[in-house]
């Protein structure tokens, strides 16, 4: 299916993208400008968790405890490089049943060695 050039592309506009199976649809992209958030009120503060911290000399292994921003998490696999170099790691919260996500190895805490 050709999509005429000239009709307007609104903002959230559904259109198709394959005219044998009219449930795909595209949308459109448009007006989504992530740089809407100005510089001057973005406020991103770092936790102290006494015994944790950012360990860039140890990469967590898997069933390794690992705080994060939404509290103690556990790793439940190990992915490729980020663009910082560190490590993506898969990870489920210990005190929720949410699903699990990813996080970047340099944006957790892992537990200090013991002396």
């Amino acid at each position: 299916m050709v999509i005429p050039q000239d009709e307007p592309k609104g903002r959230g506009e559904v259109r198709p993208i394959c005219s044998s199976r009219p449930a795909l649809r595209a949308f459109s992209m448009q007006n989504k400008n992530t740089a809407r958030v100005r510089r001057e009120t973005l406020r991103i503060s770092s936790v102290e968790v006494a015994g944790w911290s950012v360990r860039t000399d140890r990469v967590p292994e898997v069933g390794d405890f690992v705080h994060c921003v939404e509290g103690l998490a556990k790793v439940n696999s190990l992915h490729g490089r980020t663009s910082d170099g560190s490590r993506l790691i898969g990870l489920a919260l210990v005190d929720s049943d949410g699903p699990a996500f990813f996080a970047a190895a340099s944006n957790v805490l892992q537990k200090d060695d013991e002396a």
